[in-house]
């Protein structure tokens, strides 16, 4: 499963958002980089599919696409990005504030974080490989 497809079922992101959530990609690429560096990135994607190593560095360069992805989904105007609860019937929709936004990108950076963090441990010899099911 690619890191889009990875991404797609961590947050059930509809066909619709596809085409958003492919722009991110090279900002979760990035990210990563700056994680792993440049020749430990390269050597993660080249291990061939299904490799535990690379299964759980795709889920954190995911969570990073997802840490990104999260500013794609709307414009920030006045505070408001997206609705919260919208009710049938008397049509009530309450607005979503950037700080709950803030904190689902700080949700997804923590987890890309964690799962770079289990894959250091493993490379030192000091764990061992844990997948979640999500």
């Amino acid at each position: 499963m690619s890191v889009f497809d990875k991404a797609k079922q961590i947050a059930t992101v509809d066909a619709a958002a596809d085409a958003r959530l492919t722009g991110v990609l090279p900002l979760a690429e990035l990210s990563m980089r700056d994680q792993l560096g440049d020749a430990e990135y390269d050597a993660y994607r080249a291990l061939e599919d299904g490799d535990p190593i690379k299964e759980k560095l795709e889920y954190a360069e995911a969570y990073f696409a997802l840490y990104h992805f999260a500013l794609a989904l709307k414009k920030l105007q006045q505070d408001v990005v997206t609705a919260n609860q919208v009710g049938w019937g008397e049509g009530q929709i309450q607005p979503t504030y950037v700080d709950e936004l803030q904190r689902l990108r700080s949700k997804y950076e923590s987890e890309a974080l964690k799962l770079i963090a289990s894959y250091r441990a493993l490379e030192s010899g000091n764990a061992k490989v844990r997948f979640y099911a999500i």
